[in-house]
């Protein structure tokens, strides 16, 4: 498990999901203050989901948007690289909302309620302190899941891969 935005974006009452996709291919192709890591990739997925993957660091999973019944779902997984890159893609919502005149808000659990879209609450609040801890936590959490594998076969030698996502 790691650290994880997941934002809901309602779209002005004209403008279709897939055309957002499209839209938002063309924001990405067309900013110059954003370097990707890759191309952007487009397409559908096996139940004709429009959706786009948006490489914007390089070995860290693409920035992920998708149709979705409300709109469209833009998600990305930050604990990979830290609360740089987690404030980073808040600022690249934001200001693709702004630009495209999409309102974000939290995505809904299966019952239909909001759940919070930012693991650290940072999209919510700007709190760059806050974001810090949170990063912090789970490093803290993950490091000692890995230290407890480590003393529970004591002196023999140990092999594990870390995920840092």
């Amino acid at each position: 498990m790691g650290i994880d935005i997941e934002l809901t974006g309602r779209l002005k009452p004209k403008l279709k999901p897939k055309k957002a996709i499209e839209a938002i291919v063309q924001w990405f192709t067309n900013a110059d203050d954003i370097r990707l890591a890759g191309p952007v990739a487009s397409g559908e997925d096996e139940h004709g989901v429009a959706i786009i993957q948006v490489p914007l660091f390089p070995n860290c999973d693409p920035l992920s948007i998708q149709e979705d019944p409300r709109g469209i779902t833009l998600s990305a997984r930050t604990s990979q690289v830290g609360p740089g890159y987690h404030e980073f893609i808040c600022d690249v919502a934001r200001r693709m909302g702004k630009q495209l005149e999409i309102t974000w808000c939290n995505p809904l659990d299966i019952e239909g309620n909001e759940i919070a879209g930012d693991d650290t609450g940072f999209f919510e609040s700007g709190d760059r302190v806050a974001l810090e801890r949170a990063m912090l936590r789970w490093l803290s959490v993950t490091c000692n899941s890995c230290i407890a594998q480590v003393g529970q076969h004591g002196s023999e030698t140990l092999e594990f891969k870390l995920c840092m996502g």
